[in-house]
């Protein structure tokens, strides 16, 4: 499964290897640069929908963003915590059909 760190050096590649810069992508994905920078050095995560819209922008799907390559966890695994039913449950059906292989 991926780690944070492993995640934090696959936006990099990607990014470097279309040649944007990060403010480039920051622009982009409509966030500050200093939100990049942290993806990248692996301070902060990307939340869910925000991975799917760099994963439009870098032309992959989600798995291959996120390095999905064990066997054992051929899909990804999402934690979600929410203390609100009406937002769990509209956040889940949402995440369901997004991502129907996700744990």
């Amino acid at each position: 499964m991926a780690s944070i760190e492993t995640l934090s050096n696959r936006i990099r590649s990607l990014r470097t290897g279309r040649n944007l810069s990060q403010q480039q992508l920051a622009d982009l994905m409509y966030v500050s640069r200093s939100t990049v920078a942290n993806w990248e050095s692996g301070n902060r995560v990307p939340d869910v929908s925000t991975l799917m819209r760099l994963s439009k922008i870098f032309g992959t799907d989600i798995y291959d963003l996120i390095n999905v390559t064990d066997d054992v966890y051929s899909s990804p695994v999402i934690a979600v915590v929410e203390d609100e039913p009406v937002i769990l449950t509209g956040f889940l059906h949402i995440l369901e059909e997004t991502l129907p292989d996700v744990r």
